[in-house]
């Protein structure tokens, strides 16, 4: 018998303030984009800066902003969870970082929910995550396998095509079954299928961030790599209890960057290249995603 699981989601909820410093990095051919926080002598977040108060280098040597993006732009993030059976029992708390990461995103906000299995099921469309109004939404596992690498690409196409600031949260043990995965003493990096979704993310130039829970070695580089592609980055809370935190931490982090883009001179090597933001004002802090990126 399927049992179906529901999620309740608070949308109408009050964001506090946070100190979490986990930003992205994202590279499109020439252009790269670095989201950095910024903090002053007592640790608090600075938001209302613009592009003039920051600087940019890339191996020491500076760089043109060419586009700027401040902290109070929306957000859309697509929250997309692993229905399958064997992550079942991790649900409870899964509905309790759905639940917290609403409450932190701002008014601005907007979000979207998606389930996968063997296939993909978008649960609640984009919305504002104030909208003041409660969600249930059912989650019925078909039983079939997970697709996981398949739901990579689909979450990439699916949001590539809104506006602004916008991000990937993906809830899953990286599992593929019923096709694809790893074959016998095969390293995750020899994968085709990791490969394709590695090229898929870095194409599309939209952070994912992906919440691994009772992971393996395998899967949790698969996530890794995938998040370092893309510009994310890769949480493995080790206790379900955990997961709360998790997706409060991600939802934080999001709503409080600046996104700053620079065109690099150099034609793509390989090579690791060095990024750098300074502030003007040199009593600020500045937490930037990354301290550099292979120019691939």
């Amino acid at each position: 018998m399927r049992l179906a699981r529901f999620i309740l989601i608070l949308l109408a909820l009050t964001a506090t303030a946070s100190a979490q410093e986990e930003f992205q990095l994202r590279v499109n051919v020439s252009l790269v984009s670095v989201d950095v926080g910024v903090y002053d002598r007592k640790g608090e977040a600075v938001t209302t800066l613009r592009q003039d108060d920051f600087l940019i280098f890339e191996d020491g040597q500076p760089q043109q902003i060419r586009a700027f993006e401040p902290s109070g732009v929306s957000f859309n993030a697509l929250l997309v969870v692993d229905r399958s059976r064997s992550m079942e029992r991790a649900w409870d708390s899964v509905v309790g970082g759905l639940n917290r990461f609403m409450e932190v995103l701002r008014v601005q906000d907007r979000v979207a929910i998606a389930a996968f299995d063997s296939g993909i099921d978008m649960v609640m469309d984009w919305r504002s995550a104030k909208s003041g109004r409660q969600s249930k939404v059912g989650m019925a596992p078909d039983g079939m396998g997970t697709d996981f690498y398949g739901t990579v690409a689909w979450a990439a196409g699916y949001i590539k095509g809104e506006k602004g600031r916008k991000g990937v949260i993906l809830f899953s043990d990286g599992k593929q079954s019923g096709g694809g995965g790893f074959g016998r003493g095969q390293s995750f990096r020899d994968n085709t299928d990791l490969k394709k979704a590695t090229e898929t993310v870095r194409k599309t130039n939209i952070p994912f961030y992906f919440v691994g829970y009772d992971t393996n070695n395998e899967t949790e580089g698969a996530m890794k790599q995938l998040a370092e592609a893309s510009g994310g980055h890769a949480y493995f809370p080790r206790v379900a209890e955990d997961l709360v935190g998790v997706y409060e931490q991600i939802a934080r982090d999001l709503g409080r960057a600046y996104s700053i883009s620079y065109a690099t001179t150099k034609a793509p090597d390989g090579k690791f290249r060095k990024i750098e933001v300074k502030p003007i004002d040199v009593r600020l802090r500045i937490a930037q995603s990354r301290d550099g990126y292979y120019a691939r």
